[in-house]
């Protein structure tokens, strides 16, 4: 009898740590949030992974070329001097991208071909040369006037880069700042850890922790 009362007063003890658990957990991560925030963001990754479903279908249709490639400039909605370029080869083969004749990066030999394309320039008609066994093909993307005043007053360690592919992590070394790798973009995890990504993350509430660090 004795030994069955210790176990019941064993399990109660238990459950109780781990319902403080729960509630501080609850309570430390509503913290991050106030008003419609976490609607918000809970919003915005959804519009991203109805993105991601549309970009994927796009990436495995046989329709787009180099020479006839399905470009969008900000496809999610939140980075306006960015676009994406997707097209399929018959071959594996690598893509060199240059954006306004200066060279960008290197996209690994594949068939199925997803460019992102960062850095460009508000009201301008930015130029993209995709070079592949010595033919070049160009396409031209306008975006609009930005309206921000430059430079910002910010320090470098004051910002990270946060992006989902080796092109964003080698992004954020050239511009000498801290980059953020998600996980449930294009590339994944395993291409943001061999590209040295400062910090890989799961889901966006990792990154609000980041951000008070």
């Amino acid at each position: 009898m004795k030994k069955l009362i210790n176990l019941i007063i064993l399990i109660i003890v238990t459950l109780g740590v781990v319902l403080v658990y729960c509630f501080n957990e609850t309570r430390r991560l509503s913290s991050y949030f106030k008003g419609s925030t976490l609607s918000s963001t809970i919003e915005q990754v959804s519009i991203q992974e109805k993105v991601n479903n549309r970009l994927d279908k796009v990436r495995k249709s046989k329709k787009y070329t180099i020479e006839n490639a399905y470009v969008e400039l900000n496809p999610y909605g939140i980075s306006p001097l960015s676009a994406i370029i997707i097209f399929q080869t018959k071959e594996k083969n690598s893509i060199d991208v240059y954006i306004n004749d200066e060279y960008f990066t290197k996209m690994e030999k594949s068939q199925e071909h997803v460019i992102p394309i960062y850095g460009l320039y508000d009201d301008f008609n930015n130029k993209v040369t995709l070079k592949m066994e010595g033919h070049e093909y160009t396409y031209y993307i306008k975006c609009e006037k930005a309206n921000v005043e430059y430079p910002l007053n910010v320090e470098k360690n004051e910002c990270i880069y946060v992006g989902d592919s080796d092109v964003d992590v080698n992004t954020a070394k050239n511009a000498g700042v801290k980059s953020v790798g998600v996980s449930w973009g294009f590339r994944g995890e395993a291409e943001l850890r061999e590209a040295g990504a400062d910090y890989i993350i799961k889901n966006p509430i990792e990154l609000m922790e980041l951000l008070i660090l």
